[in-house]
């Protein structure tokens, strides 16, 4: 009975939005761009333009860089 419980109560937990997941993957792989132009593996340059590519691709803002 107790289990049963634990599943109803999960069905009414809302779901992220779909909005919400993207701006978390952007930022995660906005994170990792950061650090591979700190660390001079891609120009400044390159950098912003995947930034901007990948923040159309979420269809989230963008962050600078």
């Amino acid at each position: 009975m107790q289990n049963a419980l634990i599943v109803l109560t999960l069905s009414f937990l809302p779901s992220p939005s779909e909005r919400l997941i993207n701006e978390i993957k952007y930022y995660v792989t906005y994170t990792f761009l950061k650090r591979l132009c700190e660390q001079g593996k891609l120009t400044l340059d390159n950098c912003r333009q995947t930034n901007v590519a990948i923040a159309e691709k979420y269809g989230v803002s963008e962050l600078s860089i």
